[in-house]
């Protein structure tokens, strides 16, 4: 089931989930993230303008890179 403050579940991340997360405060800057740094970048989603995308660092590593919104509350909310 899609959690509905993210806009995704935890099937939509694979059966091998991303270790480590990169989170910026707006959505223009993730998307830099994910297409300048990543490879095989692939978007979890957009729900309520936070975007996600999936991709591995040219080392291999997969990453998840999303944004948080603005300030604390926001932050706790897409964390927790």
């Amino acid at each position: 089931m899609k959690l509905y403050h993210i806009g995704f579940s935890q099937s939509d991340l694979g059966s091998n989930p991303h270790q480590t997360v990169i989170l910026s405060g707006e959505p223009e800057r993730s998307q830099y993230i994910a297409q300048t740094y990543l490879q095989n970048v692939k978007l979890l989603s957009e729900y309520l303008g936070l975007n996600r995308y999936l991709g591995n660092l040219p080392n291999g590593k997969p990453i998840l890179v999303g944004t948080s919104g603005m300030g604390a509350s926001s932050l706790s909310i897409v964390v927790n």
